[in-house]
Parts: structure tokens; sequence; C-alpha cells
């Protein structure tokens, strides 16, 4: 009967595999809030998830971004508080009632646009939500749970992300950036526009689920897919996207401190401009990991060490001065110093990066050779960026101090 009100064909609703919206507001409880709350919703829904990706990232990747989403008509903000004193057919007493549809064929499909409805409505209208692809509610009132966000039954896409289905405020904030991450790296690597692919995104999802540095070998499918370079833009954002997917998680972190540290490490004696290939960008880091992959297994730690050290130094001296940091400073021992910088960066590779997290084990670092090299790339551009604006922003600061 009410999806006679809602104007669905006869049996064509089911073939759009529609998910449910059970709104409940958390102060008021009227049926006109229910009015009001489901109107709302729909002028929500007509924003694409391009726009919202387009919001949050223009907002620094901050959530208050999405309360600048085009979502309110001015027509109706005129009318806002002003609906008749009447009951609505196709809302319940006190619940409001709205769902999705999808032109695609499958779950994944199916879900992706209510599973972030269902997080972002508690955010921006301080209502309940419960998402689920049952025409009947499953709950009457909201004193009947406590969460303020459930998914019944979700596609695999969500718990590939490792999320709950049940979630209270605190945890929503959280969740909504590490949904955002995911479907935000899928529409720029892995869409078709105006196709944005999200059968796909099961995919995606288990990618970045398997290794936080995925985040990055991903970014590189869609800029080797565009033919270019990452910018500035790109590599902050990328960058961020990697500390927000790792957050909650020790190794995760772990792994992209490790990242970080293997190139500060080898920027102090190596230094190529970020605009050069990869292959010059990451020839210390390849360097060290051909030597860890190819030396007989019987060799222990230190020897290991010292015969990449020594590979290492013999690679270098066939660069230019300019790229060697260490060579350039005058006021120092440039051999001595070259030597023991080497030496760090290769017991790090050794001990931290090999024997810690893959365990000693070659063939497993080998599947994961590719990776690491993504993350330490965007890690040099990122850290090279940081140098630059750290080195224009000296001039200024001593600029001030002198007026001061």
């Amino acid at each position: 009967m009410r999806q006679a009100y809602w104007a669905v064909p006869a049996g064509k609703l089911e073939d759009q595999k529609p998910v449910f919206l059970y709104i409940f507001s958390a102060y008021v409880y009227s049926p006109q809030m229910a009015i009001a709350v489901r109107r709302l919703v729909q002028e929500f829904k007509r924003v694409s998830l391009w726009e919202v990706r387009k919001q949050w990232l223009e907002a620094g990747l901050d959530l208050k971004g999405l309360q600048h989403l085009p979502w309110r008509d001015a027509e109706e903000e005129a009318k806002a508080g002003r609906f008749r004193d009447e009951y609505s057919t196709k809302d319940l007493p006190f619940m409001a009632m709205t769902y999705t549809t999808t032109r695609g064929k499958t779950i994944t499909d199916a879900w992706v646009e209510p599973a972030f409805l269902t997080l972002a409505l508690p955010l921006l209208l301080g209502v309940k939500v419960v998402a689920t692809s049952s025409p009947d509610p499953l709950y009457v009132s909201d004193q009947e749970f406590r969460e303020t966000a459930k998914l019944d039954g979700p596609a695999s896409f969500w718990n590939l992300l490792g999320l709950e289905e049940s979630l209270r405020l605190q945890a929503l904030e959280l969740t909504l950036n590490r949904l955002l991450t995911a479907y935000s790296l899928h529409l720029e690597n892995r869409s078709s526009p105006p196709d944005a692919r999200w059968q796909a995104l099961s995919g995606t999802v288990r990618d970045l689920a398997t290794d936080v540095l995925n985040v990055f070998a991903i970014a590189q499918e869609g800029l080797r897919r565009d033919k270019r370079d990452p910018s500035r833009e790109d590599v902050h954002r990328i960058w961020s996207y990697a500390h927000i997917w790792s957050k909650g998680d020790n190794r995760m972190q772990e792994k992209l401190k490790i990242t970080q540290q293997l190139v500060e490490e080898y920027r102090k004696f190596y230094q190529v401009s970020p605009t050069e290939s990869s292959h010059a960008i990451l020839l210390p880091l390849s360097k060290a990991l051909e030597v860890i992959l190819t030396v007989p297994e019987h060799i222990d730690s230190e020897e290991l060490i010292l015969q990449g050290s020594g590979q290492l130094k013999d690679a270098l001296d066939r660069r230019k001065a300019y790229n060697r940091p260490l060579l350039l400073n005058k006021s120092i021992d440039y051999t001595t110093q070259e030597l023991s910088a080497i030496h760090t960066f290769m017991t790090t590779c050794v001990k931290e990066l090999f024997e810690k997290q893959y365990k000693g084990d070659r063939a497993l670092l080998q599947e994961n050779r590719n990776r690491i090299k993504s993350g330490a790339e965007f890690a040099y551009r990122w850290l090279a960026l940081q140098e630059k604006q750290a080195q224009q922003a000296a001039p200024e600061k001593a600029a001030d101090g002198e007026a001061a």
C-alpha cells in the first residue's frame, strides 16, 4: 500500500534493489517533523557522490564541508517549517521513510549511496537512521535501539572496510572519513566518468584493507591512466588519504611511519627534483631492495647491511654531485658523513623493513616490492614539498622578526 503512495510501478521497485532508510528525529516527535525530515533527505539525495567528494576535498577533508553541499532548494528553504497539519501517507507516525534505488545490477551499487546517507544524515540533521533492504521497518521507535546509525545486511564492501554495522554517535566521524576515503580513491582512479563503476568498489576496498600502501598504488593507477605526474595537490591529498585510512590501526600506522623514515634517511645523502622520474626518485630504495632480494640466504644481517651499503655507495658515486647534499656541504667531512648516512638507511631497510615488517621472508618482500616503492615515492614528493614550504616561510619569519 505504501509503495502505491510512492508512485512506483507494480513489480518494478524490487528490480531496482531498493535500500530503505528509516529516519527518527532525536529531539521532536511529530508526524509533521517526519515529513520535514523526509523532504530534507529527498533534497540531500539529489546531490551526487562526485559533488560530495568535491566539497569534502575543498574543506580540507573536514566533514564540516558537507554542510555546504547544495542540498537545500531555495524555494523549499522559504517554506521551511510550513508543513500542513496532516499525516503523511508516505511515512509512519514519528518516523520518516525514504528509499534509494540503483541503475546498477549489483548489491554493491545498491548500497553505496545509502551507506553514505546513513552516516551523514545523523551528523547533518541530528537524526537516527536505520538502513535495510526490508520494506518493513525494523524498529517502531528510536527508543528500541541505542545506536545512532544501523546498517542491516549491507553489501560486502562494508565488512571489508572493517566497519561495525551498528554505530554510536562518537564513532560516526571516523567511520564516515574512512568511507569517503575509499569512495574518493575509487572515483579518482577506478571510475570512468560519468560512470562511477561502483560494482568494482569491493575490489578497491579489498586492496585498501590488505595494505595501507595500496592507497599510493591505487593513486598511481589513475596517474598512469591520465598519463601525468602527481601535482602538489595530488601529493597532499593522497598522503592525507593514507593517514585517514590508517587511523586507529597500529599496524598500518607503523608501516606509514617506516616508509617515511626510509625516505627521510636516504634524502640525507641523495636528493633529486620531485619532477624527475620514479626511477631517479627511488634509486636508493630500489638498490637496497635489490640487494636484500638477491644475496644468498645464508648471509647474516650485518653482512647484508655492509654489502648493501657498499653497492649503494658505488651507485651514488655514479650520480651527479648536485644529487649528493653532503658532498655539496664544504663544512663537513662528506665521505665519513655520507658513509654513515648510507649505513643508517641500509640498517633500517634490513632491520625494520625486511626483518620486522616482512619477517625476513624474501618472497613476501618481493610480493610487496611495488607497494613499498609506491609509498616511498609519494613520501619523497611530500617531504620535498614540506621542505620547500619551510624554505619559503623562513625569509618571511625573518622579515617579521626584524620588523618587530
